[in-house]
């Protein structure tokens, strides 16, 4: 009796080339997902950073723009100045300053602005060795996710005569690598450069 075809079955070698191609198959959807997924946590990732600096941005702008009283700034902010008043211009061992030169670079780490309610804020760029380190603070506290490191944090004051309120320019990176231990897959690296520049309403 002859047989067909298809009573012969299939032979070794038609195996392996169908599981070869099966495989190569699964090799590209599985890059596919990888690719996919990888760029879902970074836009996620750049979100989270964008809503962060944002946040930390109007926070100070709002506060600067609707202070009572412009404090100054400074580049080592003396504790014994942390209270209820506006003390500057060396008042109480204060080292900050309100009247700053209309061509100044110097790049300050401290501003401060009393309230209307006599409260006093004080806005930091912290650095390695702050408490917390790498961030920007409010008296102290973070304005962004503990997940998250500032960087290249700075604050510039140009004044612009007597008796006019100097412009504050704050400047920020915002990065989810930790500066010391930089050793991440390039895909969890992101970061964003954050700038703003205020004018105070009166200055002490």
């Amino acid at each position: 009796m002859k047989k067909t075809l298809n009573d012969q079955g299939f032979t070794l070698i038609e195996l392996l080339v169908v599981l070869m191609i099966l495989t190569i198959v699964g090799g590209v959807a599985l890059g596919i997902i990888t690719g996919t997924l990888r760029g879902i946590n970074k836009a996620s990732s750049v979100n989270n950073i964008r809503q962060n600096g944002n946040y930390a941005l109007s926070q100070i702008s709002k506060t600067i723009a609707y202070a009572q009283n412009f404090c100054g700034v400074s580049t080592d902010n003396n504790p014994g100045i942390l209270n209820n008043s506006c003390d500057v211009n060396g008042t109480n061992g204060s080292t900050y300053i309100t009247d700053c030169p209309s061509t100044s670079t110097t790049v300050y780490k401290y501003i401060r602005v009393q309230s209307f309610d006599g409260g006093t804020t004080v806005y930091s760029c912290n650095g390695q060795t702050d408490s917390p380190p790498y961030t920007i603070a409010s008296n102290g506290a973070s304005l962004v996710d503990s997940s998250l490191y500032v960087t290249n944090c700075q604050i510039l004051c140009n004044g612009s005569g007597t008796g006019v309120s100097p412009l504050v320019t704050i400047s920020f990176t915002v990065q989810t690598f930790n500066p010391l231990n930089p050793a991440q897959l390039a895909e969890q690296k992101s970061s964003l450069d954050f700038e703003t520049s205020v004018q105070p309403r009166n200055s002490n």
